[in-house]
């Protein structure tokens, strides 16, 4: 019944030339790193989809997935979400930023435990980034030495810049909080540092047909990179 009902709802749409609407769920990474030109890209594909796109944290995006309040989620490779179905979206590596006069400014490359002898500025608790820097210390037989928590990249850039610590950032997001920030970016050289970004749904086959192209254009980006 669900299959025919979707099924009447779509020629609906389409006989009123509506063609629908996706709901996404998406992580600060890529909303900052890639989505502006993948549903850019999309929009002129497809401008008779109506995307509503939603900021959340990873947890948040996979419960809300699980629950069918979003269509589709994209979020951190690394939180668990085992009753989702998942397709890699994107790939970014996590850097260390300091103030530009910083003892560790001068380093190409660094390994984050080096780094925890320092104050570090972060996200909220419930963030993934935070939770993963938050495991790693753990696993270092080390404390993450947090002085302040905040809700953006760009907060972590500014008070970094100001001098109240160091903070670990995606690669691909700092560029366009900087501005004329005087900060220094140096990769972190562990494995875990290379994050994976993933589409997750409950299942492709039981999604809207708009949905689907969504997810199609999406994974079509990823090949073509």
């Amino acid at each position: 019944m669900d299959n025919i009902e979707r099924l009447h709802a779509e020629l609906s749409e389409y006989g009123e030339g509506v063609r629908g609407h996706v709901r996404i769920h998406s992580n600060t990474s890529a909303i900052i790193a890639f989505l502006p030109q993948d549903l850019s890209a999309f929009s002129r594909l497809y401008p008779e989809i109506k995307i509503d796109l939603q900021e959340r944290v990873s947890s948040e995006i996979i419960a809300a997935v699980r629950d069918g309040l979003t269509d589709i989620g994209i979020f951190a490779g690394h939180v668990p979400a085992p009753d989702l179905q998942q397709l890699s979206y994107r790939h970014d590596r996590l850097v260390l930023m300091t103030p530009i006069d910083h003892p560790l400014a001068e380093r190409e490359s660094i390994a984050f435990n080096e780094a925890l002898a320092f104050d570090f500025i972060g996200l909220q608790q419930d963030a993934s980034l935070q939770s993963l820097l938050n495991e790693q210390a753990n696993l270092a037989g080390k404390a993450l030495r947090m002085r302040i928590q905040v809700r953006s990249f760009d907060a972590i850039c500014r008070m970094i810049h100001h001098g109240m610590g160091v903070g670990v950032l995606p690669e691909q997001t700092i560029y366009r909080d900087l501005g004329d920030l005087q900060l220094k970016s140096i990769p972190l050289s562990d494995p875990w540092a290379q994050r994976e970004l993933v589409i997750g749904m409950r299942r492709y086959a039981s999604l809207h047909v708009t949905a689907r192209h969504l997810v199609d254009h999406l994974t079509q980006k990823t090949d073509e990179r």
